[in-house]
């Protein structure tokens, strides 16, 4: 296996998508770092209100 080192190391930004879900953008906040574009969302709460 290849081992490669992390050149950056990218916080994810509060965003909203849809029905207003929240959510965290981790890629796709950057994206002249990959090619092609890429977009990685997270989301998910506790409090049912939030979707």
């Amino acid at each position: 296996m290849k081992q490669v080192e992390v050149s950056k190391i990218i916080e994810p930004m509060p965003a909203s998508d849809g029905a207003g879900v929240k959510l965290k953008r981790s890629i796709g906040v950057e994206p002249n770092y990959f090619d092609p574009f890429l977009m990685l969302d997270e989301f998910g709460s506790e409090n049912k209100d939030d979707y």
